[in-house]
């Protein structure tokens, strides 16, 4: 667990420091049920930084063969050379690196929306 401790029964989610930095939950009733949730949900794809890279290249496949034009591929261009350059450059897999990838794959949830090219 490296996202908060337990400490007197309550969770902190900044680990006590110097600075006099503290958790200051505005719901703190409903903090033992969102940290049960997401100990739950830690090893499934849900939280890995993979799964947005991978949710941008199947909406944009879709995409592509809803309207039935392979230009539309292009918009996957720069999640491809972001995950890239942090393969070449990143060992580290954390969410934040892959933060633009992330925006782009909610952004193209929007495509499920476009209907599909119609024949006349």
């Amino acid at each position: 667990n490296t996202f908060s401790i337990w400490k007197d029964t309550q969770i902190h989610a900044i680990v006590p420091n110097q600075l006099g930095l503290e958790t200051n939950s505005l719901i703190p009733s409903l903090m033992p049920y969102l940290y049960d949730w997401l100990i739950n949900t830690r090893y499934p794809l849900v939280w890995r930084p993979a799964i947005y890279l991978y949710l941008a290249f199947f909406l944009t496949f879709v995409l592509a063969i809803k309207l039935r034009n392979w230009h539309y591929l292009l918009f996957g261009v720069p999640v491809i050379v972001q995950s890239g350059i942090l393969l070449v450059v990143s060992f580290a897999q954390d969410v934040r690196y892959q933060y633009g990838v992330y925006l782009i794959s909610l952004f193209c949830l929007s495509f499920l929306l476009i209907p599909a090219n119609q024949k006349e």
